[in-house]
């Protein structure tokens, strides 16, 4: 055994070409993404009535999570962040999180999980011109339907990165409802490292676009 395996505990693996050293880390790595895909094989989809159920615990628990995980990193934010956000919408579009700076964003929230609806055209058979069955619409300023407490929605985390070699780039991930308090940090943590290694490289601006002030590791 080397010098450098024993100082850094961990197990061999064989790859049919050399035996590799895989650290303390990736070991408890792995084991978490196996436990991930045994614990939550596939995310729910709800009923808007679960899902509204479901979001209000989000609120709850996920919310202090949030800021306690963002203690970690909200000194290399710019001027005015964090900032936390909560939209209060109950249902569908309902979300929560955190800006940590004008280019990025962590949100959970609760999403629709139908498909677009159809374009209205004649049913085959019907010539342009011909009556047939049109549906109204709501105008503007008419009176809501009720909501479908039976239709389907989904939690979901939301990432949001603004790179200025590809733009807006967003991350949408299925959150299975069944989560807990480790799961949502399987979501923020990676977010936050990633934040961090922008800070260092200096691409964070706030809304006045203004670079950040004080670069990882100084005064």
């Amino acid at each position: 055994m080397t010098a450098s395996e024993s100082s850094n505990p961990g197990e061999r693996l064989d790859d049919g070409h050399d035996s590799l050293h895989r650290s303390a880390e990736l070991v408890r790595a792995s084991a978490r993404v196996a436990a991930i895909v045994a614990r939550y094989p596939t995310p729910q989809i709800l009923t808007r009535r679960d899902g509204e159920k479901a979001l209000a615990e989000v609120r709850a628990r996920v919310g202090p999570r949030l800021r306690d995980a963002v203690s970690i990193i909200d000194c290399y934010c710019p001027t005015g962040y964090p900032v936390f956000e909560d939209n209060g919408i109950p249902g569908p579009g309902g979300a929560v999180g955190v800006r940590l700076s004008a280019w990025h964003s962590l949100f959970f929230a609760l999403e629709a999980d139908r498909p677009p609806p159809a374009r209205h055209v004649p049913p085959v058979g019907v010539l342009p011109g011909d009556p047939y069955e049109v549906k109204p619409r709501r105008m503007p300023g008419g009176p809501l339907p009720p909501p479908d407490m039976d239709a389907p929605v989904t939690l979901v985390c939301l990432t949001l990165r603004y790179d200025p070699d590809r733009g807006w780039v967003e991350l949408r991930r299925r959150l299975d409802p069944r989560w807990d308090d480790d799961l949502i940090d399987d979501h923020v943590v990676p977010c936050l490292i990633g934040f961090a290694h922008d800070a260092m490289a200096r691409h964070v601006a706030g809304r006045d676009g203004a670079r950040h002030r004080t670069p990882l590791g100084s005064g």
